[in-house]
């Protein structure tokens, strides 16, 4: 078939050789194009379709012009730069469009490219604006509260309702619900390193605390109120160092028992509340305290009036002194003894009293009212044979004659043919009056002019002092 040919019956007119392009009018009103024998467009009245699968092509250089009647017409005459999934925007004149290689949409993502991207909501009118994340459960909202001037995060798709965290125009952030940090080593830093205060506070209904660093005292500081410094409680400074604050502040370890709560080195303190408070107002010193050990050392510290000694008063340690200790005691009573002892013999041959060798003792009296009985045994005494001589013997209390208790003792006449030898002892009570230490002494001399010994033969001689509390 080749031309154009007409085919009345069915109202159809080809135009190539293969009768496969034509144009067809077999509905009324409606006239379709097919081109290889697919209808490609319907052109019916007031109306022309291009039909699906067919591409309507305007070269470059074309130009679509709209007579200024008709409706339905833009003023874009080219579309530039077209590539994949790049969005348009108006040209640099109402004629054309502008695919922008920057702004891309791929049905799923849209991304915003360049070197300082950005994209801006809304027009600087007075409403809120937001970027609203529709969830299947759960919607969220990032916006503008523009009555508050504040950038909220929150629930739902009402900006101002629900909100979890603000920025407002100072650059406060406030949260609304709990943070949590995570992560192997999480961090939270307070500060930029500036000469400033920081401090987190707890704000309560009828008081505020606070946990800050004091930046002009190098503190980390546990305080009452909200300003950092005022009313400490705890501080803690660089080298680590805790202090509880002075004033009227308890330190309470509320569970301390014997089983757990203060402890000093590792070491738990045992003693209660009660057992520590009786040290309260102790003004001894180490050394005074362990005196009370039982295993502390025995001194020779020498008792005088007025000398305190603990005692146990029924269950209550007090303090009395030796004067009250003897009293309760009773009088008459030995408080020490002190003696000397001489075996050794020795002779005089004048009439001047000198000190029987050994026979010496020094006693300190515990009592100024204390008396001393002296107790004298001088053992073997021996005059010269043939001879008239004795002895003559006094007791000397430091170096002065106190009594003369003895003449003549052992004398032996002129006609006597032997040696006469015997024995001799005496008892004398003296009242010092002191707490001093006394030395009492025996002193001897020959009654006439001739040979006199003590201790003839080793025979022991004895100088005993005892002294009688009062």
């Amino acid at each position: 078939m080749a031309g154009i040919q007409i085919d009345g019956a069915n109202q159809k007119l080809y135009l190539d050789s293969d009768a496969d392009t034509y144009l067809e009018a077999a509905t009324d009103d409606i006239i379709k194009v097919y081109v290889s024998g697919a209808e490609d467009l319907r052109i019916g009245a007031n109306a022309i379709n291009v039909l699906s699968g067919t591409t309507l092509t305007i070269d470059s250089g074309a130009t679509i012009a709209n007579s200024g009647t008709a409706t339905g017409f833009g003023a874009v005459t080219a579309l530039n730069n077209a590539t994949a999934n790049e969005l348009v925007t108006v040209g640099s004149t109402t004629t054309e469009l502008d695919a922008e290689s920057t702004l891309t949409f791929d049905g799923s993502a849209l991304v915003v490219g360049g070197t300082a991207p950005s994209i801006t909501i809304g027009d600087a009118g007075a409403e809120d604006t937001k970027l609203v994340f529709d969830g299947n459960a759960q919607d969220f909202y990032i916006g503008l509260d523009d009555s508050a001037d504040d950038l909220l995060i929150g629930l739902g798709s009402t900006v101002g309702t629900t909100p979890a965290i603000s920025i407002d125009e100072n650059l406060a952030v406030k949260t609304y619900g709990d943070i949590t940090m995570t992560g192997t080593t999480p961090v939270l830093t307070i500060g930029d390193a500036g000469a400033e205060d920081t401090a987190i506070v707890f704000d309560g209904n009828a008081q505020d605390f606070y946990i800050g660093l004091d930046d002009s005292a190098d503190d980390l500081v546990i305080g009452l109120g909200s300003s950092v410094g005022t009313t400490p409680a705890i501080s803690i400074n660089e080298d680590r160092d805790v202090t509880i604050s002075d004033g009227a502040i308890d330190f309470d370890i509320a569970s301390h028992d014997t089983s757990n709560g203060l402890k000093l080195g590792g070491t738990l303190v045992t003693a209660t509340a009660a057992e520590l408070n009786i040290m309260d107002g102790v003004t001894s010193t180490a050394a005074e305290i362990n005196l009370i050990d039982g295993g502390t050392a025995r001194g020779t510290t020498a008792l005088a009036s007025g000398d305190g000694i603990l005692v146990n008063d029924a269950g209550t340690m007090r303090m009395t002194n030796v004067d009250t200790v003897g009293a309760y005691i009773g009088s008459g009573h030995i408080a020490q003894v002190v003696s000397a002892t001489r075996t050794a013999a020795q002779s005089l041959t004048s009439t001047t009293y000198t000190a029987a060798t050994g026979l010496t003792v020094d006693i300190t009296p515990s009592s100024a009212s204390s008396k001393i009985l002296i107790f004298v045994s001088l053992g073997t005494i021996n005059a010269t044979d043939g001879a008239a001589e004795g002895i003559n013997a006094k007791i000397y209390k430091d170096g002065s004659a106190l009594t003369f208790f003895a003449s003549n003792l052992g004398y032996n006449s002129a006609s006597t043919s032997v040696a006469r030898n015997f024995h001799s002892s005496f008892v004398f009570q003296n009242a010092p009056a002191t707490t001093s230490s006394v030395t009492y002494s025996l002193y001897f001399a020959c009654a006439g002019s001739n040979t006199i010994q003590l201790q003839t033969g080793s025979s022991v001689g004895t100088f005993t002092c005892m002294e009688i509390l009062p």
